[in-house]
């Protein structure tokens, strides 16, 4: 049983530790990028390089942004629209433009909101309430966080 135990732990580990992350991550979805057709699925790639990048090169993070909202906007896909202004405002939080930040995302807040979108109003909620937190409107941050 103990022997059982031993090999079940390690191949759990073996697997949290085969996962890509940070310039390995980028390397791959970069390469994604080029072999991908659709348009929406570039998008969706360059976010995910702005999610990665905002805990390693914000000025990239944000270039990343900038390519997936310039893409959603030329093929006129609105959630990509919302989800670069998410990343927006997650950009400007960490730089400290706590005003940019809220200026991209209630945008994407309300465009959720009217989607009737519950998940992806609550990250954007959440960001909002960073933002105001930050700024010292204690009120309507935990309005947000807790919405």
């Amino acid at each position: 049983m103990k022997y059982f135990f031993m090999l079940f732990l390690c191949s759990i580990s073996s697997q949290a530790f085969s996962q890509k992350n940070g310039e390995a991550l980028i390397d791959s979805l970069k390469k994604e990028i080029l072999a991908t057709s659709s348009d929406s699925g570039r998008v969706k790639n360059y976010l995910r390089i702005s999610d990665v990048y905002i805990d390693l090169d914000l000025s990239k993070s944000l270039f990343y942004a900038d390519s997936a909202a310039s893409l959603a906007e030329k093929i006129k896909w609105d959630e990509g629209i919302a989800k670069s202004r998410v990343n927006y405002g997650n950009v400007y939080n960490f730089t400290g433009n706590y005003k940019k930040a809220l200026e991209n995302i209630i945008l994407a807040y309300n465009f959720y909101k009217t989607k009737g979108d519950k998940k992806n109003t609550a990250t954007a909620a959440y960001t909002y309430g960073v933002a105001n937190e930050r700024m010292g409107n204690y009120v309507i941050a935990a309005e947000k966080y807790f919405e």
